[in-house]
């Protein structure tokens, strides 16, 4: 039981930690590109400076007229489709995509957390944890005559 125990430890373990590896690695990608605040971006795209832009869900990939790739973040709300138009800018739209991993990870981290404590529990209960339900449950030995003196 003990080995089951800490093989489904590090298994929680090792999901958590590629969970969070997933959810940050969207991060690390842009890191090479400019940011740009959405100001800065309605600017360039006013002033004929942006080429092409890739909308992902709220994310704005641009690429200038010089080559120079940015960044930036489109508010929730903005209709900024008109106005690429407008300035005569190839707009690509993709869905917003999240890996496999990371969709797997928010949904199933509760669950898994659930399952977790309760087994914990359960092993508590069943004196595997020496704790407060574990008092009726002593290791002492019954001395007889035949089996020592010590």
């Amino acid at each position: 039981m003990g080995n089951a125990k800490n093989l489904a430890f590090w298994a929680i373990v090792i999901l958590l930690l590629v969970t969070l590896f997933s959810v940050l690695q969207d991060g690390g990608a842009n890191g090479s590109n400019s940011r740009l605040t959405f100001s800065e971006f309605m600017e360039k795209v006013e002033s004929g400076q942006v080429r092409s832009v890739q909308i992902d869900g709220e994310t704005l990939r641009v690429i200038g007229n010089d080559g120079q790739r940015y960044t930036s973040v489109r508010p929730y709300d903005a209709e900024i489709v008109d106005d690429l138009r407008a300035a005569d800018v190839e707009i690509e739209v993709t869905p917003q995509e999240r890996s496999l991993l990371s969709t797997i990870g928010v949904y199933m981290l509760p669950m898994l957390l659930l399952i977790g404590f309760w087994f914990y529990m359960i092993n508590r209960m069943q004196g595997g944890g020496r704790g407060a339900m574990g008092f009726g449950k002593s290791k002492a030995k019954l001395l007889t005559e035949r089996s020592g003196k010590v």
